[in-house]
């Protein structure tokens, strides 16, 4: 039933429901790519009806793959809010405050120090 209910879903808004449901996304994609190269090579028994399901599948896949790509920046930029800040309910480090840390800590002035070091350092 859930699978029927996420299949609507999927067909009546295709870039909503992967955009709330990344992993669904990627799982349904996997599983007819399964699907269609199984049926593929089951194609020795009758091959027009398992051919054209294989293509189907595969063709469903493909399309899946198409939406995650189209919203990729929204799906990455998602899963790094939740990487850094995994307890979303207390505030906590976000991306801005881990760009500022890195700003801080100035790294093109580090790599030249690092660059100078090892290179003086080496013909001294």
């Amino acid at each position: 039933m859930i699978v029927v209910k996420d299949v609507v879903g999927f067909i009546k808004k295709p870039d909503d429901f992967v955009l709330q449901n990344p992993k669904k996304a990627a799982l349904y994609s996997i599983a007819f790519k399964i699907i269609g190269f199984a049926s593929l090579i089951i194609s020795s028994c009758n091959p027009i009806a398992f051919v054209i399901s294989s293509l189907c599948f595969l063709t469903v896949s493909i399309y899946i793959d198409h939406k995650i790509l189209k919203n990729i920046e929204p799906i990455v930029f998602d899963l790094l809010e939740k990487w850094i800040n995994h307890d979303p309910e207390k505030t906590g480090v976000f991306i801005g405050r881990v760009l500022d840390m890195v700003w801080r800590a100035d790294p093109l002035s580090r790599a030249r120090g690092i660059y100078r070091g090892f290179f003086f350092q080496r013909h001294s």
